[in-house]
């Protein structure tokens, strides 16, 4: 039987009125809850999720990727207060952890075969009473570009799809030669010429798109450059732009979360 969702209201909250982007830290520094669960999806040490459900009736699903250019240095912890605001704002969230450069196992395929696992079968939630008609694959830098290729790979699982500040044409970013940069060169084997197949099925500017795809886009990000948002080549309405950087899309309390909040909404209206 479909589940009528309801509508909540969007409670508005106080900002921080930052002149300077979020840095990273300024995230890790926010207290937060502990999740509401950990739900296993495999026997490695990374194959879990921390699962954050709202109080009331729930909005949707998000099954959400956290980033930090695929190193296992950034682990799912940084994601928990974006996570917590947005069980609070009435969605269930499922924030996934998964083998990052580092871990055995990781990489190519072993990353990619993590967001295929984890989502194979979202009805092992339902066990904490979550329900899976409507669900939102999204994430966050390097996970934006995870949650991107899962949601192209898997179309029927999700949906829609949102990228924040999301790495989408690999072959490009693997040219450059910051540390996150480097990451993806690491994570792919080589530049674009030197691996042409791996490029062609992992990144998601070479890829076909699920038909929901969406991107949100900080303007003064230093880590993810704005022609990234560009290069899925998605209509305006499906792009969007927020005034701060990188980590401002991950703290609950800038404006640009609040963006990030109506981008999930319009994606998952209500019904």
């Amino acid at each position: 039987m479909k589940l009528t969702l309801l509508c909540l209201l969007l409670i508005p909250f106080a900002v921080i009125a930052n002149e300077e982007p979020v840095t990273f830290s300024e995230v890790l520094e926010l207290e937060v809850r502990e999740p509401d669960a950990v739900v296993r999806y495999g026997d490695a040490d990374q194959q879990f999720g921390e699962l954050w459900l709202p109080g009331e009736s729930s909005k949707g699903l998000i099954v959400f990727v956290h980033g930090g250019c695929w190193l296992n240095q950034f682990d799912v912890k940084h994601s928990r207060p974006l996570a917590h605001q947005l069980a609070e704002d009435g969605y269930t969230v499922w924030s996934l952890e998964y083998r990052r450069l580092g871990d055995p196992g990781a990489g190519i395929p072993g990353t990619f075969d993590d967001l295929a696992l984890a989502t194979e079968d979202l009805n092992r939630l339902k066990a904490f009473g979550v329900e899976t008609q409507r669900i939102l694959i999204a994430g966050h830098s390097a996970g934006g570009h995870l949650a991107l290729w899962t949601s192209a790979r898997f179309p029927e699982r999700f949906t829609g799809a949102l990228g924040m500040a999301a790495i989408t044409d690999l072959a490009e970013y693997a040219k450059g030669d910051s540390p996150c940069e480097q990451a993806a060169l690491t994570l792919m084997g080589g530049l674009s010429e030197e691996q042409p197949d791996r490029y062609q099925a992992y990144s998601p500017a070479e890829l076909k798109l699920h038909e929901n795809t969406h991107l949100i886009q900080g303007k003064q990000d230093a880590i993810v450059p704005g022609a990234q948002s560009l290069a899925l080549d998605l209509n305006e309405g499906r792009v969007s732009y927020t005034p701060g950087g990188h980590f401002d899309l991950m703290h609950p309390m800038t404006r640009d979360y609040n963006s990030v909040h109506q981008k999930i909404e319009e994606i998952l209206r209500c019904i």
